[in-house]
């Protein structure tokens, strides 16, 4: 076996050799020990569509924390539909669904979101809710095999009449 433009010097017993074949092991459908002729194991296989791949997913964001669960509706198209908590200046719950667009770890991830404050009122106790905001974001999204999930997407916020533009970053997983 070669790696890195060298072969591997190793032996075996030729009583430990059942059957010799050349060529019956393809390398990028299995892992090797560098620098030996050691299999570890074979590569997972990466999923055929967006259906096979894992559906829900929590993640962190600049200002939010969050979880969301994709429906497919074909084989390079999904819908997702999420919710969390977010936080600036005041806590508030924040809802979303965006559809995924692509292959089985890159999509394009266009969607709309819609955030609600909460603030303490006259009583300390009480919570009243005192604002919204809407946003469009317009993304990008990997969704690893091992389940790791970056999110990038500058978002077009409207509250209370104002807009602006905020970018947003998440980390996550998804299972």
């Amino acid at each position: 076996m070669k790696s890195q433009n060298r072969w591997a010097h190793t032996h075996i017993g030729l009583t430990d050799v059942s059957e010799y074949k050349r060529d019956a092991i393809f390398r990028k459908e299995f892992v090797y020990k560098t620098g030996t002729s050691i299999i570890k194991s074979p590569k997972p296989d990466l999923p055929a569509s967006i259906r096979d791949i894992q559906k829900n997913s929590v993640y962190m964001g600049i200002l939010s924390i969050n979880y969301a669960r994709m429906f497919p509706a074909g084989d390079k198209v999904g819908i997702s539909l999420g919710g969390g908590l977010y936080h600036f200046d005041a806590t508030g719950v924040v809802g979303e669904i965006t559809v995924l667009v692509g292959g089985v770890k890159h999509f394009f991830e266009p969607g709309i979101m819609g955030v609600y404050f909460f603030v303490s009122g006259s009583d300390p106790d009480e919570e009243d809710p005192i604002a919204g905001a809407a946003s469009i974001r317009v993304g990008y999204r990997y969704q690893g095999p091992g389940g790791l999930l970056l999110r990038a997407a500058p978002n077009f916020i409207f509250i209370n009449g104002d807009f602006s533009v905020f970018g947003g970053l998440s980390i996550g997983y998804s299972f």
